[in-house]
């Protein structure tokens, strides 16, 4: 059997993470293992299931709290349990740290992959950081994985040292996220939906980058137009309470619906009318594959990669531009007949059988 360290931050249940646990379903885990090197707990995160999976998870110091101590750590468990691991596959939305790779390859890791699951990160620190480990990356690193063309660009741009890289499509599982009327009509009858009513739907940790009070200042537009919508949130992070109290001081508890953390997301896809995500930067979000698969219009901002859209009822508009013009987009597009993206072959690619098959040629198995 051959086992894989998978590092990242924590196995909260973000994007990246879900896509993780979308592989470990999929595999064959009598041929292939992951185990997970973290540096944060979560309380509704995968760590229940991943260890019902027979998957091991570490967790070390986390590097902002104590970078002398992080190093340690990760020294010493290397030194552990590098002969375990013949690969080690860390994630990340930048290169702000690469040690983990330093340490694995010191300890004789043979195969070192970091995956790209982003195209930007703030703050001059991080840049400053990630600017100087993409210079050292080829010397840690025997492959690089991206979501996208543009996370490519991110980590190898043309006048730097480039590492071997390839994307890796984030895989699902399309029949979950089939369209089905029936569910759709009993769920708008449970939150009290009329037919007429338009759902503007959103997935996505509460965050700066997912930029959910732009949402808010669509729904007022909206409003303000005179239209019969919802606005329905599904998600939690840190960002959280702050929009909740957001929605109270606007006075939209009524028509603001906040789920919080689900298991099924597949399920308020299909009470939505238009998936809607304004985000600062993405890589290649996973939501927006099963928004698509699901049967859904979308509307994102230019910010995020050309390469999002699979099938023909997306469309892409400026954060800049006027807020009525996103709400004339809303009415175009959630006007449209609704199928199941399942049908369309251009998702075919994201299948996560797809994906899987794809990764077991690059571990060797």
């Amino acid at each position: 059997m051959i086992r894989v360290i998978h590092v990242l931050e924590s196995l909260n249940r973000n994007g990246t993470e879900t896509f993780i646990m979308n592989l470990l379903r999929n595999i064959d885990r009598s041929k292939l293992m992951f185990d997970f090197l973290i540096f944060k707990e979560s309380d509704h995160g995968f760590q229940d299931e991943v260890l019902k999976l027979g998957s091991r998870i570490y967790i070390l110091p986390h590097r902002k709290k104590n970078l002398i101590a992080y190093r340690k750590a990760l020294n010493n468990f290397f030194m552990k349990h590098s002969s375990e691991y013949s690969v080690i596959h860390m994630h990340g939305m930048s290169l702000t740290t690469i040690a983990p790779l330093v340490y694995a390859k010191k300890f004789g890791v043979g195969k070192r992959i970091f995956h790209i699951h982003s195209t930007k990160c703030s703050g001059l620190h991080n840049r400053i950081l990630h600017s100087i480990n993409r210079r050292r990356l080829s010397r840690y690193t025997t492959l690089c994985l991206a979501c996208s063309k543009q996370s490519v660009s991110w980590i190898n741009p043309d006048n730097k040292p480039r590492p071997t890289s390839e994307i890796l499509v984030n895989g699902i599982d399309l029949s979950r996220f089939k369209f089905c009327p029936n569910l759709r009509r009993s769920l708008r009858v449970e939150y009290a939906i009329g037919d007429k009513t338009m759902v503007i739907g959103h997935v996505g940790s509460f965050n700066q980058v997912k930029n959910q009070q732009f949402l808010l200042r669509l729904l007022d537009a909206c409003l303000k137009k005179g239209l019969d919508v919802r606005l329905c949130c599904v998600g939690t992070g840190k960002l959280f309470e702050n929009f909740k109290r957001k929605v109270k001081s606007k006075g939209l508890q009524d028509k603001v619906i906040l789920p919080g953390f689900t298991e099924k997301p597949e399920e308020y896809l299909r009470l939505f009318d238009i998936f809607v995500m304004p985000s600062l930067h993405e890589g290649f979000p996973l939501a927006l594959i099963e928004a698509q698969c699901a049967g859904l219009p979308v509307l994102v901002s230019d910010k995020i990669t050309a390469e999002t859209k699979l099938t023909p009822n997306f469309r892409f508009l400026s954060l800049k531009t006027n807020i009525l013009e996103w709400v004339d987009a809303c009415i175009d597009l959630s006007g449209e007949n609704r199928d199941s993206g399942t049908d369309n072959s251009s998702l075919a690619p994201y299948s996560i059988k797809n994906t899987v098959k794809k990764l077991e040629a690059i571990y060797n198995v």
